[in-house]
């Protein structure tokens, strides 16, 4: 989670072109020139992310070609046990040097899955605290 404050000031002679939400839907000019004369405003704002994307698994090439030969014979319709029958027969190994039986191509299968799951996750950030000061100078 990262929480980061604005704190911004505005001196009325000074222009600024905002291009932000407003809601504010009419006033008259004159009325407006007259009363932000010799004043500053300050807006203060405190913006929550909260973002999965800050870490990263690290996955050996390796281990990325195991999770996506197992997702391709799944999609073929194969069973763990025929997966791993067939990664023994290639004389291909577990991360960890082992031979393969279906809990290890379960196992590959479904953590990987959980990982892209948690890592796809979005939010939205809060903008939370806000707050606008008319400064009388």
């Amino acid at each position: 989670m990262i929480i980061i404050d604005f704190n911004c000031t505005h001196r009325s002679n000074q222009l600024i072109t905002i291009l932000n939400y407003s809601t504010v839907i009419g006033s008259s000019p004159k009325i407006a020139e007259k009363s932000i004369k010799n004043k500053s405003y300050s807006l203060k704002m405190s913006v929550e992310f909260v973002s999965s994307n800050l870490w990263t698994p690290q996955y050996s090439d390796y281990q990325m070609f195991l999770f996506q030969t197992i997702i391709d014979y799944l999609q073929k319709g194969w069973t763990y046990e025929k997966i791993a029958d067939q990664f023994n027969k290639n004389k291909y190994l577990t991360p960890r040097g082992k031979k393969f039986k279906a809990n290890h191509v379960w196992s590959i299968h479904f953590k990987k899955q959980k990982s892209i799951a948690r890592f796809s996750r979005e939010y939205q950030p809060a903008i939370t605290d806000m707050k606008v000061d008319v400064i009388l100078g």
